[in-house]
């Protein structure tokens, strides 16, 4: 089980401590980041790539108190916090920065303990696998708890991150027990079709081809329908008063034969208006209209 002995040691201070902390440094965490922040940011050529970690503190990822590591002759007390950052390294180590793949392994860990923790249990089973699946094409993982999508994800942007096989060797590294029972690759994918005929009502091959799904199953279109009332009543005095502007606009030029309205300096024109942007009204002539 994944319950961890109090008299066991803290992770400060360990030989685990210790490479873990390797691991993170080998990958160049900005701000000179150590494994106890809880914020890692990483360099990319045109962006930063930022992880935050504390959603691990959250009250609905809490399925244990704590989880037992055994490394190097030392048996070690992780907080799912530290433990998630232990699954994370492992999985990223020796991989370029990538924003994809950093946050699915993130989501991914979220939704498993997520998943254990509502079911009341301590490790994902064969009996379980389908449950889980469906919670991952069904839901995404907030610092609010678990949120409802308006469509399931692609294959590649939720699955290929980080397997249930995956995890469960590293756990196996480490001499974790629990969190993953006796599972194999074929049961997973097993599971994950009957979770994407349930859901989706799609194979699970034709879910990893990918394509368009356009269509929403009872349970996601009721919250879609539900999202797009409040979109519409919350703008629709503003779209409805866009609309009136610029054909008021048109209308006008209609009746001033000495300017004619081009469409796109218009639509800039009117893009600058509409979030409030002071207009500059010496050169305004010049920049917006076509002039006979």
């Amino acid at each position: 089980m994944p319950h961890a002995n109090l008299a066991l040691n803290s992770l400060t201070q360990t030989t685990l401590a210790d490479v873990l902390e390797s691991k993170l440094s080998v990958q160049n965490p900005l701000e000179n980041a150590t494994f106890i922040d809880d914020v890692w940011r990483f360099k990319m050529p045109s962006h930063v790539v930022t992880i935050d970690f504390a959603l691990f503190a959250s009250s609905y990822l809490q399925f244990t108190g704590a989880i037992t590591a055994s490394f190097g002759g030392q048996s070690t007390q992780l907080t799912l916090t530290e433990f998630a950052k232990l699954m994370w390294l492992e999985i990223t180590m020796g991989k370029s920065v990538h924003p994809k793949l950093y946050h699915q392994v993130r989501d991914m860990l979220a939704l498993l303990m997520a998943y254990l923790h509502s079911e009341g249990l301590t490790q994902l089973d064969v009996s379980n696998l389908e449950g889980f699946y469906s919670t991952c094409l069904m839901q995404n993982s907030t610092e609010m708890g678990l949120k409802p999508r308006l469509a399931s994800p692609a294959y590649n942007s939720r699955f290929e991150g980080l397997t249930l096989p995956a995890m469960k060797r590293i756990l196996t590294k480490y001499n974790i027990s629990g969190v993953i029972g006796h599972i194999t690759s074929r049961q997973c994918d097993e599971a994950l079709n009957d979770a994407c005929l349930a859901m989706l009502d799609m194979t699970r091959l034709e879910y990893k081809k990918g394509g368009s799904f356009n269509f929403l199953g009872l349970e996601v279109g009721k919250h879609y329908i539900d999202h797009c009332q409040h979109l519409f009543e919350h703008h629709c005095a503003y779209v409805t008063a866009i609309r009136r502007a610029t054909a008021m606009l048109f209308d006008e030029q209609s009746h001033r034969p000495e300017f004619s309205l081009g469409k796109n300096p218009t639509n800039r024109l009117l893009g600058r208006v509409f979030i409030g942007e002071q207009i500059d009204h010496s050169d305004f002539k010049e920049k917006h209209f076509k002039t006979f």
